[in-house]
């Protein structure tokens, strides 16, 4: 892929499994820093290039949770 994110932040919430994790995936190939919140703090639930991706526990319902993320 490119770099056409280097030097930029993405952070996904409900990143772990599914499309999140797609998109947290593809964000990485292009060269952003990814940081992954999520309930499940599980980081080999799904395959992929899990040493790209930081994991930070989140529940978006919980300010306190939102606040430490």
């Amino acid at each position: 892929m490119g770099n056409r994110l280097s030097g930029k932040v993405a952070i996904v919430t409900g990143g772990n499994r599914g499309i999140g994790r797609a998109i947290a995936e593809r964000l990485a190939d292009e060269d952003a820093m990814v940081v992954v919140g999520d309930l499940r703090d599980d980081r080999s639930a799904d395959s992929g290039s899990v040493e790209r991706l930081t994991f930070m526990s989140l529940d978006v319902t919980k300010e306190a949770s939102v606040r430490a993320f």
